[in-house]
């Protein structure tokens, strides 16, 4: 399952990102939370006419602690917790006759993983600068965490700071079975925006 940036546009039914970061000396905390609430539906006709709602619903939330190993560095470990839910409700008809009308849960996943990252923090002068933070799930209940996101930095004035870049998430598991197996990766990417206030 992939959501791209023009599905999210389209698609979004609801959501939010929120950041908050904490720094003393080389000590650094950080929260970040996001959550967001996809709808879609797809019909065909012919024969048998088809329609399937899909229904996603991904948060994920970061719990971290970083330590400044150089002016511009620091090295970030924590946990990420993802909740993930995927619904598929499919109904089909032949006529008037109705044939099959069920909900299907493909993932309904609560998932907690530990992460190992790094941050990089750079301004080119005093109004402009730019950000970037990666990471990886080290251990945990999944077998791919993976996230990076790109920043610029504008500062508006002493408080106030204009964000945008590009963040790319990947979660994902395998499932092995008895001569079937199967995977289940949910990609999450496309450009970001937002407003940052420092004190």
């Amino acid at each position: 399952f992939e959501i791209t940036f023009k599905d999210i546009l389209e698609k979004l039914s609801f959501g939010y990102m929120f950041e908050l970061y904490a720094n003393r000396g080389p000590y650094g905390m950080a929260f970040r939370t996001s959550y967001m609430r996809v709808e879609d539906e797809n019909s065909r006709s012919g024969l048998i006419d088809t329609r399937i709602e899909t229904e996603m619903e991904m948060g994920v939330s970061d719990l971290l602690a970083s330590f400044r190993v150089h002016e511009k560095v620091r090295l970030v470990t924590g946990l990420r917790h993802i909740f993930a839910k995927i619904e598929l409700d499919v109904f089909s008809q032949i006529g008037e006759q109705e044939i099959f009308n069920e909900r299907i849960t493909i993932a309904d996943e609560n998932n907690l993983n530990l992460l190992l990252g790094i941050n990089f923090n750079h301004w080119f002068n005093d109004r402009w600068g730019v950000m970037l933070n990666a990471d990886a799930g080290i251990a945990g209940d999944n077998d791919r965490n993976r996230s990076v996101e790109v920043r610029g930095l504008y500062r508006l004035g002493t408080l106030n700071n204009f964000w945008f870049g590009y963040r790319y998430l990947r979660i994902g598991n395998d499932f092995p079975g008895d001569g079937t197996d199967y995977k289940l990766d949910i990609t999450q990417a496309g450009p970001t925006l937002g407003w940052a206030f420092t004190f």
